[in-house]
């Protein structure tokens, strides 16, 4: 038999009540990042191999035998690069910008843990991790190209197996 308080409190009633409405996938800030990073993929000529991909849930890239799945399913990264051929994850960009940490102590401490664990999973995965701060946002085109040659540099056998 269908209990009728199960119903009253379901997702689905939940979500016909509710209003919602789109909103912008990046900021500002992100928005140079990103054009800053797809023009230096061009200029380096290895946008054949590789796409970027914004606002990436976690469970969306990572995978884990263990409950721990629970703790970073809510997770996201704001750019990952990934192999045009295979879509194999390559590397993740986190930008910290200007609201990056809150807006008080506690927030910052969320943050910061958040990161922690990030950090923590890329590098049980094996999955290189690069960090832009918002103090490069005035010479983001050169940050993203020189963060992108030391990539290339260090993965170029692995993107040449791509083609």
């Amino acid at each position: 038999m269908i209990d009728r308080h199960n119903i009253k409190n379901s997702t689905a009633v939940r979500i016909q009540r509710d209003t919602f409405s789109k909103k912008n996938l990046l900021n500002q800030e992100e928005i140079k990042v990103y054009g800053a990073l797809i023009k230096a993929i061009s200029e380096l000529k290895i946008s054949g191999l590789v796409n970027i991909n914004s606002q990436v849930n976690l469970s969306a890239f990572i995978s884990s035998d263990d409950v721990a799945y629970r703790d970073f399913n809510k997770l996201s990264v704001d750019f990952l690069i990934t192999s045009k051929k295979t879509a194999e994850p390559l590397l993740v960009i986190e930008y910290y910008g200007g609201g990056h940490y809150g807006e008080n102590e506690d927030e910052a401490l969320k943050v910061e843990n958040r990161d922690l664990v990030k950090l923590s999973i890329f590098t049980k995965a094996g999955l290189p991790f690069k960090i832009i701060c918002g103090s490069e946002l005035d010479n983001i085109a050169e940050f993203c190209k020189n963060l992108l040659v030391e990539f290339v540099d260090q993965h170029k056998e692995h993107l040449i197996a791509d083609r």
